[in-house]
């Protein structure tokens, strides 16, 4: 088994890189890995500039908890912006008086070599009754340390 090089974003916003042999910033940080629903995997078309992606509403945990994930890369524009991946998460809950979080973790899968993975994104949803914020909730990242450039070929997403 090889090591992959994972980048991830945590609740702090802020980019974090670790080398681990699962390929999981999850594990370098000591988080509790729990196994996780894969998306749909979304072709991208490298004659076309940057590529989206959008798992549609995924049903985690014990059914009660939903999570949508949508991402967007996007290679550097050379004097405008660097390569970006563009993250949200969006949970909502079918508790009455529970809320939900979801952790999503995108993979790229390259032309040359192994895919490389960025997360997890952390996102959650307040009960249904809870006033004090909204359900569904959205959470937005925006990474760019360790982006590739070019030679995305798919996108995916694991969420747990």
């Amino acid at each position: 088994m090889g090591v992959v090089l994972t980048f991830g974003v945590l609740g702090t916003g802020t980019a974090q890189a670790s080398t681990t042999a699962a390929g999981t910033a999850a594990a370098a940080a000591g988080l509790t890995a729990v196994p996780g629903v894969q998306g749909p995997t979304t072709p991208c078309n490298p004659d076309r500039y940057g590529c989206d992606y959008d798992s549609g509403w995924i049903t985690y945990g014990d059914g009660t908890c939903e999570v949508l994930t949508a991402v967007g890369w996007a290679p550097a524009v050379p004097g405008y912006s660097p390569n970006e991946l563009f993250v949200d998460v969006e949970v909502k809950s079918l508790y009455l008086f529970q809320g939900c979080t979801a952790y999503s973790t995108v993979y790229l899968s390259m032309a040359d070599g192994p895919p490389v993975s960025f997360g997890p994104f952390w996102g959650f949803a307040c009960a249904e009754l809870d006033p004090t914020c909204s359900d569904p909730n959205t959470t937005s990242y925006t990474v760019t340390s360790g982006v590739p450039g070019s030679g995305v070929v798919a996108i995916s997403v694991t969420d747990s």
